[in-house]
C-alpha cells in the first residue's frame, strides 16, 4: 500500500526510467544465477511451475441500505487453465445503517463467501485473509466517529463474526473472531483481535457468537471449556504516520500466549512490519512453524486445507521491496514494480510436535529451505464510467532454489492473479 502524495506529482520520466533500469538489472542478475536446463522435469527434478488465480466480484445495491455481493473465484496450477473442480462461488448480503447522531454506523452481513479482517493489506492479513473460502458466516461491524472534522477521523471500529467451518455433515467446527481498531488521533491507530476455533457446542455459546467485546478465551472459565476443544489466536497491530509522509505498520499474532518470559514455551507466532511512503514500500512477514497448528487436527486454523490466516501458510518468511512507476500509458493505471524473496521450510500447516524438547532445537525454517526470488509487478485501475469498477493484475516470477524442498534442485516459477470488481 502506498500513501498518496499531498502535493502534485513532480517526478520526471527520467526518475521512472532509472527505477525501471535498476529493477531490470537486478532481475537479470537474479535470472543469470539460474542454471541451464531449469524447467525440464525428471524423475527427481521438480518441473517449473505456474499458478493462476482469477476473481470476479459484483456488488449489487438492492435498496438504499441493503446490498448484495456475488463472487466467482478459480485457481489452477497452470496458466491459463480452467477446471470445474477449481471453481468456487459465494455471495453475501449486507445491511448498512447510520444512527440519527450521524456518528455511528452499523453493518450486518451474512452469506457464504471469502472474508478478511485486519492487516495493512487484508489479502495478506495474519488474522484473517481472503485465501480460504467460501464458508458460511454471520458478522456485524460497529463504527463510531468521535471527531469527524479532521481529514482522518478519530474513532473506533469493531467487527465480530461467527463462521461455520464444518467440512462434512454431522461435524461441529466453528470459528469465532473479533477485531477492534482505535483511531487515537490522525496518523495513529492500534488494533487488537482474537480468533478461536471450536469443535463442540456448549451452554451459552450463542453469547459468544454476538455479544460485543466478549473474549473467546473466557470460555475456559465460563462455562469452563477444556482447552482440548479450542484453538485460540491473539493478534495486535498498529499504524503510525512518521515524518515525510512515511507510514509504519506492524502486526503480531500468537497462538494461545505460549511466550511467557521464562516459561520455555514454543515459539508459535507470526509477525509483520511494513514501511510505506510515496516513493517506495518495504514489507517483511515471518510465520513460524506451527503458528496456526494444534494437536487436534479439527482445530488447525484452516478451512479445506487452506490457511485462514496468512495465505501462504506457515514455516516461511517473505520480503518485498516495491516502488510505484509513472508510466506513459493512455489509461490512468497505477503501476507498482519490485523485487521479492520468499523462503519456505518443510513444515506443513497441520503439523504438530510429538517431542517438544526436540522441536525447540529446530531452527526457524525447518528442513531443506526452498527459496523463490524474483520480480513483482502490480497493475491496478479504478474506473467510474460506464460502471464503478476496478481491476488489478499481479505478476510474480523468478527462479526457485531447493525447489519443493529438494536439496540442490532448481526450477522457475510464475504466479498470476487477476481481480475484477464491478458495482452495478
Amino acid at each position: 500500500m502506498f500513501l498518496p502524495s499531498q502535493k502534485a506529482d513532480t517526478r520526471h520520466w527520467d526518475t521512472t526510467k532509472a527505477r525501471v533500469i535498476l529493477l531490470a538489472t537486478l532481475a537479470m542478475w537474479a535470472f543469470s544465477l539460474l542454471p541451464a536446463g531449469v524447467g525440464v522435469a525428471t524423475a527427481s527434478k521438480p518441473a517449473s511451475s505456474a499458478t493462476s488465480t482469477a476473481r470476479l466480484e459484483v456488488n449489487l445495491p438492492l435498496t438504499s441500505r441493503l446490498a448484495g455481493r456475488c463472487v466467482v473465484h478459480f485457481d489452477s496450477e497452470s496458466i491459463p487453465a480452467f477446471r470445474a473442480g477449481n471453481l468456487r462461488t459465494g455471495g453475501e448480503l449486507e445491511y448498512h445503517s447510520i444512527l440519527p447522531d450521524q456518528k455511528t454506523e452499523i453493518i450486518i452481513g451474512a452469506g457464504k463467501s471469502w472474508f478478511n479482517l485486519a492487516g495493512n493489506d487484508g489479502e495478506r492479513s495474519l488474522l484473517l485473509s481472503g485465501a480460504a473460502g467460501p464458508y458460511p458466516a454471520v458478522y456485524y461491524t460497529l463504527s463510531r466517529s468521535f471527531d469527524s472534522s479532521k481529514s482522518q477521523p478519530v474513532g473506533a471500529t469493531y467487527t465480530r463474526m461467527w463462521a461455520n467451518l464444518a467440512e462434512s455433515p454431522g461435524k461441529t467446527r466453528w470459528l469465532g473472531i473479533h477485531y477492534l481498531r482505535l483511531n487515537l488521533r490522525p496518523g495513529l491507530a492500534i488494533g487488537a483481535g482474537e480468533a478461536s476455533i471450536f469443535d463442540t457446542h456448549f451452554p451459552g455459546d450463542v453469547a459468544y457468537y454476538f455479544v460485543p467485546l466478549l473474549p473467546y478465551y473466557l470460555t475456559k472459565k465460563i462455562p469452563g471449556l477444556s482447552s482440548t476443544h479450542d484453538n485460540s489466536l491473539f493478534y495486535l497491530d498498529g499504524r503510525a504516520t512518521l515524518a515525510a509522509q512515511t507510514q509504519l505498520y506492524a502486526a503480531f499474532l500468537v497462538n494461545e500466549f505460549p511466550m511467557l518470559p521464562g516459561a520455555g514455551n514454543p515459539a508459535l507466532y507470526a509477525w509483520q512490519i511494513e514501511i510505506d511512503n510515496p516513493r517506495w514500500s518495504l514489507a517483511y512477514t515471518q510465520v513460524r512453524h506451527l503458528a496456526y497448528s494444534n494437536g487436534n487436527p479439527d482445530l488447525v486454523y484452516s478451512f479445506r486445507g487452506r490457511c485462514l490466516g496468512y495465505p501462504d501458510g506457515s514455516d516461511l518468511d517473505y520480503l518485498e521491496l516495491d516502488t510505484p512507476l509513472s508510466l506513459p500509458l493512455p489509461l490512468p493505471v497505477h503501476t507498482v514494480a519490485g523485487l521479492f524473496v520468499q523462503r519456505k521450510g518443510e513444515g506443513k500447516l497441520d503439523d504438530w510436535a510429538s517431542d517438544w524438547t526436540a522441536w525447540r532445537q529446530q531452527q526457524f525454517l525447518t528442513g531443506t529451505v526452498e527459496t523463490w526470488a524474483g520480480v513483482h509487478l502490480n497493475l491496478r485501475e479504478d474506473l467510474s464510467r460506464p460502471l464503478t469498477s476496478s481491476w488489478s493484475l499481479d505478476l510474480k516470477l523468478g527462479p526457485v532454489w531447493n525447489a519443493d524442498n529438494q536439496t540442490g534442485e532448481t526450477a522457475f516459477r510464475a504466479g498470476v492473479r487477476l481481480g475484477v470488481s464491478l458495482s452495478l
